[in-house]
């Protein structure tokens, strides 16, 4: 019934155009439309992308080169930490001697505190407190009464270390030999008119150093 009903309005419509139509042209006619209309859904079909394969592999690779730079930015990070540290030897009249690390930066006094602080009989006028350690330093404090001891090379032990000519006092610089209280304090102005000392060979650009009393103090200063 449906189909006559189909095969009365294509009739009626084919008249009017002047065309004659019969059921057997219009059966096939509505065949071809059905053929036609699954090919293009069949091809649509093959030609929709795989979105679920894509977007699920984005977020993976993300993931990895994320974990990737977090890795490096760690081990930076360590290494730079690692850079920033000295190890130095605490021995002698400490509450714990030992083998510390510290910020590169600090001082003896740092040094000494990390070992538990001095002990009672230790003579801490022996030690420069104020100088700043470097990587590998011993550091020795001696008893009272107790020499300062001699190193294999000859040379004396850390608590006779150094100074430094960025950091130390008129009165530190007053006690090497051949430095006087006005000689102490004429190297603590071209310190500070100069923004501070760039090597030991600088010292003699100070008034009343020659080279011979630079040849006295060159192996008891430094420049950190």
């Amino acid at each position: 019934m449906a189909l006559e009903r189909i095969f009365c309005a294509a009739k009626g419509k084919a008249e009017k155009w002047g065309i004659a139509i019969t059921k057997a042209q219009l059966v096939i006619v509505i065949a071809l439309c059905a053929l036609l209309a699954g090919g293009v859904f069949v091809l649509s079909a093959r030609a929709r992308p795989a979105k679920v394969l894509v977007t699920s592999a984005a977020p993976k690779k993300q993931e990895t080169a994320a974990k990737a730079s977090g890795s490096e930015s760690v081990g930076s990070s360590k290494s730079n930490e690692r850079a920033e540290k000295v190890v130095v030897h605490v021995g002698g009249a400490v509450s714990r001697p030992g083998v510390y690390e510290l910020p590169k930066g600090a001082r003896v006094n740092d040094a000494v505190a990390s070992a538990g602080g001095a002990q009672a009989e230790a003579n801490l006028d022996a030690v420069n407190l104020a100088s700043r350690l470097s990587d590998g330093q011993r550091i020795y404090i001696p008893k009272k009464g107790q020499p300062a001891p001699v190193m294999a090379d000859g040379s004396s032990s850390e608590a006779d270390s150094p100074l430094d000519l960025n950091s130390a006092t008129v009165e530190e610089l007053d006690k090497l030999p051949g430095v006087g209280e006005v000689l102490a304090k004429r190297i603590v102005e071209y310190r500070t008119s100069h923004g501070g000392f760039r090597s030991v060979e600088e010292l003699q650009r100070v008034d009343g150093i020659g080279s011979r009393k630079f040849q006295q103090l060159k192996g008891k200063v430094k420049v950190d």
